[in-house]
């Protein structure tokens, strides 16, 4: 499985009608995510995951499968850049440190 249909997998569930963190994290172990992290707000609405990722991949490949991202400003100039990919039902954030590839991909809840 590519990192974007892994990606798509995993935002397919948490874009789904009331997911629980139990799906969410069974359906990114099952993608190939080694670490994923759930975060729902105080009244139990999932809001987003961070995915681990083995190794920095480059944004090429994020852009030949989503297109191009929107790059909201930087709040500090020693933080990473943020690019955003939209899916159907969530966005793809991809923080880009050094050079052209993401170190951190996190997967918002857009629905």
């Amino acid at each position: 499985m590519t990192l974007p249909e892994a990606l798509e997998q995993v935002c397919a569930v948490l874009g789904s009608t009331s997911p629980s963190v139990a799906d969410v994290e069974r359906a990114a172990s099952r993608a190939g995510f080694g670490d994923a992290r759930v975060v729902a707000t105080d009244d139990g609405i999932l809001s987003h995951a961070d995915l681990g990722l083995a190794e920095p991949v480059p944004v090429a490949v994020l852009r030949e499968a989503f297109g191009e991202p929107a790059e909201p400003p930087r709040l500090h100039y020693d933080r990473p850049r943020s690019l955003i990919f939209r899916l159907a039902n969530c966005a793809v954030i991809a923080r880009v440190a050094d050079g052209d590839e993401a170190s951190e991909i996190t997967l918002r809840r857009d629905v």
